[in-house]
């Protein structure tokens, strides 16, 4: 009968559909979530564009600096169960301030932090650099855009003061990825040991950071964001939408510092634009020329200058 061919044929149609669609969801879970990557996890190995090239050979020259600073291996277990870890760098006293700082996406500790960590041990601090999860020898395969990294910052808050005792002094410091982590983890109850945020050109939402690449490299953003989002439910087992940087901007109880390169063409520069108008704690510097995650290299004496300014309030108990 043909009301059963019709129907045999929709159904046909739509089963078609579905698979393909869950084919997409995957795929695009692969691109986008799963880590690591061939590479990735090579400090010397560079990301490809202007934003380092124009400074020649100073990138890697501070890669290889910081690689060789020592340190202690340390690790903690997430909530999920993750193993963490990170490099632990003690100069300073027990009670000196401790920054635990948080690297960009696909990044490694010692390329995204290869500046500030002698900045950071230079101004005063001790210093731990996280792998996050999903990065270096962390555990896990999904990368969650700070969704899950936020709740791992809190473990490592916690990891920390059961280190170093309740009353250290805490900065967070994240670039990129790990700048929206630290911004994230102001959502949730931070312990009293946390007195300032800093975060180097952050996103807002996953959703925002994947719609703008997929965007500049001509994609149909608003479409593909559909099967990427059932990707990260359904494969990557979290909700991208969950959480966003202004939630946790919104919410903190301490100073937040907001860094971002004017020229940023990877976050672009407007994504943390409307974080200071959120809470009074907030403020934000922009770096005129700057790219992504480069305003270091484009001047370092203001953004040192930023950065000892704030460890030394914190240093001196003014926050």
């Amino acid at each position: 009968m043909l009301w059963v061919k019709i129907l045999t044929g929709v159904a046909i149609t739509a089963g078609t559909a579905a698979v393909l669609f869950a084919a997409l969801s995957a795929v695009t879970y692969f691109i986008v979530f799963f880590s690591p990557k061939k590479g990735q996890n090579v400090d010397l190995s560079i990301p490809d564009g202007a934003n380092y090239k124009r400074y020649g050979d100073v990138p890697k020259n501070m890669i290889i600096e910081a690689a060789s600073v020592p340190f202690e291996s340390v690790e903690t277990t997430a909530r999920d169960g993750t193993r963490l870890t990170g490099r632990l760098y003690v100069n300073h006293p027990q009670d000196a301030p401790l920054a635990i700082c948080f690297h960009g996406y696909r990044g490694t500790p010692c390329r995204d932090f290869s500046g500030g960590l002698k900045s950071l041990i230079e101004a005063g601090n001790n210093v731990l650099l996280v792998n996050q999860r999903a990065h270096g020898t962390s555990g896990g395969h999904t990368i969650t855009f700070g969704i899950k990294e936020r709740l791992d910052c809190v473990d490592w808050v916690k990891y920390c003061t059961g280190r170093f005792g309740p009353d250290v002094k805490i900065i967070l410091f994240g670039i990129s990825m790990g700048a929206t982590t630290v911004l994230m983890a102001c959502a949730e109850d931070l312990p009293d040991s946390v007195r300032w945020v800093v975060a180097d050109c952050p996103f807002n939402a996953p959703k925002d950071i994947i719609k703008s690449v997929a965007a500049g490299m001509g994609l149909p953003a608003a479409a593909l964001y559909v099967p990427i989002y059932c990707g990260a439910r359904v494969f990557g087992r979290f909700n991208p939408d969950e959480v966003t940087a202004a939630d946790g901007v919104r919410k903190s109880r301490v100073p937040v510092t907001v860094i971002h390169g004017e020229a940023d063409s990877y976050v672009p520069c407007r994504m943390s634009e409307p974080f200071p108008g959120l809470n009074p704690l907030c403020e934000r510097f922009v770096f005129p020329h700057a790219e992504h995650g480069v305003s270091f290299l484009e001047d370092k004496e203001r953004y040192e200058r930023i950065v000892a300014d704030i460890c030394a309030k914190v240093r001196n108990g003014h926050a």
